[in-house]
């Protein structure tokens, strides 16, 4: 088994062109309580599974941000598929939604940016060492 190296991560998103080198994300999911008057112990069940991300990295002169019509739009924060990558054959991929967007620039400084965003649909983890 390897070890993981943060060098061989990717960031994917549908409509969005940036230099990215950083991501994180949290899977969650909603648990019921169905236990029963009378029990001696709580018996839950899941219910719904969601992700939570965030993407960062540098921007870059030779891409839209958002799309090619130069707008920001509602409908560039649909954003289709983004798919996480760790390493080769490590990814997530999800329908998102993004539901902000940072940008930031100083003197002497990268001009950066982050996105946050949600799971919208179906979430396909695969992960398996190359």
């Amino acid at each position: 088994m390897a070890s993981i190296v943060g060098t061989n991560g990717n960031v994917s998103a549908t409509g969005i062109g940036a230099d990215f080198n950083a991501w994180n994300a949290s899977l969650t999911v909603v648990e019921s309580d169905v236990t029963k008057f009378g029990s001696l112990s709580r018996l839950v069940v899941p219910g719904l599974v969601s992700a939570t991300f965030t993407a960062s990295g540098t921007m870059s002169d030779d891409v839209q941000l958002f799309g090619d019509d130069g707008t920001v739009a509602a409908a560039h924060f649909q954003s289709g598929t983004v798919t996480l990558t760790a390493d080769t054959g490590c990814t997530l991929a999800f329908g998102a939604l993004i539901t902000s967007f940072d940008i930031s620039t100083a003197v002497g400084g990268d001009a950066t940016f982050s996105m946050s965003g949600s799971s919208n649909g179906a979430i396909t983890l695969a992960w398996g060492g190359s």
